[in-house]
């Protein structure tokens, strides 16, 4: 008997699996009609509630495959948040413009920020007053731990603009909803 190809099915694809298992089919049913192995039907199962709230919270975007979560949310979310107030602006982005934010987010919220990294990516270099950075850095975080701000409620931004996985000299349009 030869080996099954392997069959990678869309979230989309999954919720039908799941609506058609709440309805009673069996899972041997949908292994004949999907061709995917028992242990995928299985796994579905499993993330049924992670599938089926994506789906209902994401109605036009059904063509993903999985289910990938970020692995520093926090970063992703200052990210995307930074990206659409530019694309407001009409700022258009770069991939290098959107790495360097990211990277940027990624140190501020991690907390692995140092001060040559800060410097170097800026590019202010003549216009800073180092005398007046460390004073800042300990009133700055004094302030957010008097008023119980979470990493996603500080932000820091410049002229430049963010687009996520875009080439350098390229530039990624947000599609506005």
């Amino acid at each position: 008997m030869s080996k099954r190809k392997h069959k990678t099915l869309s979230l989309a694809q999954k919720y039908e699996i799941i609506q058609k298992l709440d309805n009673g089919r069996s899972p041997v049913q949908l292994v004949v009609e999907y061709g995917v192995g028992r242990s995928t039907i299985t796994d579905i199962k499993k993330k049924k509630t992670q599938i089926a709230e994506y789906m209902n919270s994401h109605q036009q975007q059904t063509t993903n495959l999985t289910l990938k979560t970020a692995k520093h949310p926090n970063v992703e979310t200052a990210l995307y948040t930074w990206f659409l107030q530019q694309r407001t602006k009409n700022v258009n982005i770069s991939g290098e413009i959107l790495h360097e934010k990211a990277k940027f987010f990624y140190e501020e919220i991690t907390g692995l920020c140092g001060k040559f990294w800060l410097l170097t990516v800026t590019g202010e270099k003549l216009s800073s007053n180092f005398a007046a950075v460390d004073p800042f850095q300990k009133l700055f975080l004094n302030k957010v731990r008097e008023m119980n701000l979470g990493p996603e409620q500080v932000y820091n931004a410049d002229e430049s603009g963010l687009f996520w996985r875009a080439l350098p000299n390229k530039t990624l349009v947000h599609k506005q909803t």
